[in-house]
């Protein structure tokens, strides 16, 4: 069972060299400076997140990783990882990540309004010069707000929805076109 509390981050795509490495293909959101001081990383296995300790890692290009894990001896672990997902704690990357890359998280999470309720979907982050804005789609409309902590109640990674509360006025100009 996957742990709330950890964050996909990419996958084991396959062996690398003859020393025991692997590389890890991040997801397209991330760069492997995001994690290259990782001390370990969690591969989930039959429904399980396994922590795995690391004892090397190094970046092969901007999104991926070539990984040595401390434990992986045998051809039979070597093929137990192989094409499974990689997962971090998620408070981790929350720490070492700017404020954009943990909107840019956000991307098809739903949106719920305080007052108005369910407004759709964050289709994509638009990044208008120090403006970051949330693009929402709901049905053909799409709805723009800030992407501003402030304005951010709370987020639930398990149900992909985050609750805000929208600056007065904002979202009665999109419902009353």
């Amino acid at each position: 069972m996957v742990n709330d509390n950890c964050l996909l981050i990419g996958r084991i795509a396959k062996t690398y060299g003859t020393d025991g490495e692997f590389l890890l293909k991040l997801d397209k959101q991330y760069s492997s400076d995001d994690f290259i001081n990782e001390e370990s990383v969690f591969v989930e296995i039959d429904g399980r997140l396994i922590p795995f300790f690391i004892e090397e890692i190094s970046s092969r290009n901007d999104n991926s990783l070539i990984i040595k894990f401390d434990d992986i001896v045998s051809e039979s672990r070597t093929n137990l990882i192989l094409e499974k997902r990689v997962f971090v704690k998620y408070k981790k990357v929350r720490r070492e990540r700017d404020g954009l890359d943990l909107f840019r998280e956000l991307t098809g999470y739903e949106v719920i309004d305080n007052i108005h309720g369910k407004l759709g979907i964050i289709a994509e982050l638009l990044e208008f010069n120090a403006n970051p804005v949330f693009s929402i789609k709901s049905g053909k409309q799409e709805i723009l707000i800030p992407a501003n902590r402030e304005f951010i109640e709370s987020v639930d990674h398990k149900r992909k929805s985050i609750l805000i509360n929208s600056p007065k006025g904002l979202i009665d100009i999109y419902l009353n076109q």
